[in-house]
């Protein structure tokens, strides 16, 4: 018998996973690579696998996105409080 907080935590923890994974390792996931952003952090650098997965966990949080709209960055609350920024890849020539 499935229980109803099991259909919640599985697909939550398999976005952290999913973020954790691309951001902490690969980076950018791919569909960072479709839209030409990647994640940093605040001062440009690699983001951390804790830094990472601070980000995701927060990002689960529905929340977390009502913060973009209101700072002049666009950053949601999971890039403010890990302490990354969304950027746009700039073209290798």
């Amino acid at each position: 018998m499935t229980c109803f907080p099991d259909l919640i935590i599985l697909p939550m923890v398999l976005l952290v996973l999913y973020h954790v994974v691309y951001l902490g390792g690969w980076k950018p996931s791919l569909g960072n690579m479709l839209l030409g952003i990647t994640v940093v952090t605040a001062d440009g650098g690699p983001v951390t696998i804790w830094r990472s997965v601070l980000r995701a966990l927060v990002m689960v949080i529905p929340p977390a996105y009502l913060l973009i709209p209101f700072n002049r960055r666009r950053r949601a609350l999971y890039d403010v409080l890990a302490g990354t920024l969304v950027v746009k890849l700039t073209p290798k020539r």
